[in-house]
């Protein structure tokens, strides 16, 4: 199952990649909330797994300048 989500994050994030490589600053909104949403993932999968997630949420915070919650 991971295989699938990496082939398909990869397959779908490529053009991006090109289009962000070759100057088109425009790109980078989209990239940012594709990594936002890929780390909120990544938090609660870890959360449920009882991994204290605690401080990789601080540093999310700090990353992408939000509020503390």
């Amino acid at each position: 199952m991971l295989r699938r989500i990496d082939r398909v994050v990869d397959a779908d994030v490529a053009a991006l990649y090109e289009r962000k490589d070759a100057g088109d600053d425009s790109v980078r909104p989209v990239l940012r909330q594709r990594a936002f949403h890929l780390l909120e993932l990544g938090i609660c999968e870890a959360g449920e797994a009882g991994i204290d997630t605690s401080g990789v949420e601080t540093a999310v915070e700090a990353a992408f300048e939000l509020p503390g919650r």
